[in-house]
């Protein structure tokens, strides 16, 4: 005999409202052809779900796997990273990770 399914609870339904299997405060990053989209629900205190949408659009010719892909899509997602986990980044007074995008290889800069 198989095993009946769980139910959610009231609070994993709340959160399940928004479209994906989502917690509050989640981050869900999605490669989409010309960009970056971003979503975070938020619950706020009176149960109103809000689901907050950010799109970072990449520079203008990257198409996917195309030569300039990588140079052209990597600020859109640097500026997502900085603007959606900025806490993570090093800072004057605190360490933490450090991002350079360069528009060349390691064999051409030699």
């Amino acid at each position: 005999m198989g095993s009946s399914p769980t139910l959610a609870t009231n609070e994993e339904r709340k959160m399940n409202d928004f479209g994906y299997h989502m917690e509050a405060d989640d981050i869900v990053i999605r490669r989409v052809r010309n960009g970056w989209v971003v979503f975070t629900p938020h619950l706020e205190p009176d149960d109103y779900k809000r689901l907050s949408v950010d799109v970072y659009e990449d520079l203008e010719g990257s198409e996917p796997f195309s030569p300039n892909a990588m140079s052209n899509s990597a600020p859109s997602f640097k500026r997502l990273l900085w603007e959606h986990l900025g806490w993570l980044f090093r800072s004057k007074r605190g360490g933490g990770m450090q991002i350079e995008i360069h528009k060349k290889g390691y064999e051409s800069e030699s």
